[in-house]
């Protein structure tokens, strides 16, 4: 019923507001025709007035006959006209020419539009000058002309500005006949035609100007009765739209409860269970017929206190969301794990009549993460023995040196065994920092950090391995635009380490005699870190490769050992953990060319603790 009252009062509404609607827009489509229609004859108004002034003009011409000038290269004699007297000479010896009514005005159209801004053509189909033929549209005027017509208007596009065109035909006046006697024209034949163009687009202008006065007020009343209306719509449809919203709103939360991939249980105020959806089904065994009207405890593990539950229940009969993790049982009696949120459904005065309880099955995630990080934990673990044993042989290596014993193959094994002990540590390292990071989730032992004086360390600490490695590296540092007090929030070590895995890189890459560049500042609410080396560069297409585990543009066992040397083998694994470093600080490590010049660049980028940070990048 609600619906159908629904139905019927909208069918009401959108009439009115269809028959509104198409009221104001048939009287703004007749308001927009008087703008343009006043436009047209406002420029009418205008070609005709000056085609009076100019047949005006052109009658008193050739009522005298024309008009003599100083003859002139602007004004040469008239080829195509033959009278008597033409060209004359004054007593005192100067030469004037006769100009007929045509010459002047060609003259004037032609000398003199940027002054009066029209353009202006006399043309006939038999024209005594060849040069005055009409164009096409003139020529249709002039066919029209013999048939009766008396006028020709149009509004054209002539050198991408509006213009209107008025052509009037031209009678043969007694004046007349002694110009174009020959032509056989007799007092009263149509002789030719007048063309005239004066520009429109000004009136337009205007026009568009009212147009859009128009446009505004009509909007304004088409708004304010389209108000009323709403306000009007909104009385009579609020309750059948309460109640089909309501009903909608409950199909489509039983639809999305029903296809959930977590599981849902919804129990009264005392637990009871009342509704549970396909996917509890599929992940406890247990069907709807089976759990209704019991409590939740069917599932209950025993491998959670008293306490726990107390806890729970005491947090959701307080209208507080609970969540957390828990271990319950199955209907077949075997374990699982679950991440769930329990919400309280209340009424208006805050009175408890459901719960809502989500349940996303998480056994297998954690079972993944205890087994990496056990993994992890255990690699460590196990590779520091051979690690401790391995320096325990470079020690006495470098004993047997130092007392004068053995041959000059005891220092290779001695540098053989030196680049083993670093890779190894670098492996033990990488291996539990990445256990670090798996283990400690979002429990991240992170403190407020001073950034400025983790860089300065970490060049202080470049600067002595280039010595330290006999290298010739230059280290241009810009440090201006970073504020001593821009903080982020970070593990120093981790931090330390991965400004050190990308200057190596940057020192490695660069050849001795040229530069690796340091700047840093802020900007974006982000410090910003930008490494840029003079090498060679990464080629475009292992620039994507640079962060997988084990990749190295240099292969270790023919190039020279040192992380600080030029080309320098390694590992593979620096620039993966300084990725994996930037990531856990949700930060990110961005390596690209240098667009200066050649060589690679290395952006490092830490979000700031405080976004208020003024920004100096």
């Amino acid at each position: 019923m609600a619906r159908v009252e629904n139905s019927d009062i909208k069918k009401v509404i959108w009439a009115l507001f269809t028959v509104w609607t198409l009221g104001i827009a048939v009287a703004l489509a007749a308001e927009f025709q008087h703008h343009i229609d006043a436009a047209r004859e406002l420029a009418r108004a205008e070609v005709r007035t000056q085609y009076e002034w100019m047949v005006t003009l052109r009658s008193w011409l050739a009522s005298h006959g024309g008009v003599y000038v100083p003859l002139t290269e602007r004004t040469p004699s008239n080829p195509y006209l033959d009278v008597p007297e033409k060209d004359i000479q004054t007593p005192s010896g100067k030469k004037l020419t006769l100009m007929n009514p045509a010459y002047v005005t060609r003259q004037i159209y032609s000398e003199f539009y940027d002054k009066i801004n029209m353009k202006g053509h006399l043309t006939s189909l038999k024209p005594l000058n060849p040069n005055n033929g009409p164009d096409d549209w003139e020529r249709v005027g002039l066919e029209e002309f013999e048939k009766g017509l008396t006028e020709k208007f149009e509004f054209t596009d002539i050198g991408g500005k509006q213009y209107l065109r008025l052509m009037r035909p031209l009678f043969v006046e007694e004046a007349c006949v002694p110009c174009h006697k020959k032509q056989g024209y007799k007092v009263g034949d149509i002789r030719g035609g007048l063309s005239l163009s004066v520009p429109a687009e000004k009136y337009f202008l205007e026009a568009r100007k009212g147009i859009l006065k128009s446009l505004l007020a009509y909007s304004i009343i088409w708004l304010a009765g389209v108000a009323a209306l709403y306000f009007f719509s909104v009385q009579k449809l609020k309750s059948a739209r309460e109640r089909v919203a309501m009903q909608n709103e409950s199909a489509r939360l039983a639809g999305a409860v029903m296809h959930a991939a977590d599981a849902v249980v919804i129990t009264d105020s005392e637990g009871a269970i009342e509704y549970v959806n396909p996917a509890f089904e599929k992940v406890t065994g247990y069907s709807l017929e089976d759990v209704r009207g019991r409590n939740p405890r069917v599932l209950k593990s025993g491998r959670h206190d008293r306490a726990f539950y107390e806890e729970m229940w005491r947090t959701i009969k307080a209208g507080r969301v609970w969540r957390g993790k828990i271990t319950n049982r199955k209907s077949d009696g075997s374990f699982y794990e679950e991440e769930m949120t329990i919400s309280p459904v209340m009424e208006v005065d805050g009175t408890v009549v459901n719960f809502v309880a989500v349940k996303r099955d998480i056994t297998r995630e954690t079972a993944l993460q205890k087994s990496r990080a056990y993994f992890t934990d255990i690699t460590a673990h196990e590779l520091r023995t051979p690690l401790a044993k391995l320096h325990l042989v470079e020690n006495l290596l470098k004993q047997i040196e130092d007392a004068g014993f053995g041959d000059s193959r005891i220092g290779e094994v001695h540098n053989a065994l030196r680049d083993s002990v670093m890779s190894f540590d670098r492996i033990v390292t990488a291996t539990t920092l990445i256990s670090d990071m798996s283990r400690t989730g979002n429990e991240r032992p992170f403190v407020r950090d001073l950034i400025y004086y983790d860089i300065a360390a970490a060049l202080e600490s470049a600067q002595a391995n280039i010595i330290a490695s006999q290298r010739n590296i230059t280290m241009e540092v810009g440090m201006g635009e970073l504020p001593r007090h821009a903080t982020v929030l970070g593990n120093r070590g981790m931090i330390q380490q991965v400004m050190d895995e990308v200057f190596s890189n940057a020192i490695k890459f660069t050849p001795d005699g040229r530069s690796v560049s340091v700047r840093a500042y802020v900007g974006m609410h982000q410090v910003h870190i930008e490494v840029a080396d003079e090498g060679e560069g990464i080629p475009e297409e292992k620039l994507r490769d640079v962060f997988i585990p084990y990749f190295s543009l240099e292969n270790p066992l023919t190039h020279s050992s040192g992380r600080y040397k030029f080309h320098g083998g390694g590992l593979g694994l620096g620039l993966t953990v300084a990725k994996l470093i930037m990531e856990y600080h949700n930060g990110a490590l961005v390596i690209g060319k240098r667009v200066d010049r050649t060589g690679t660049l290395a952006v490092l980028s830490f979000p700031l603790v405080d976004e208020d940070m003024p920004s100096a990048g």
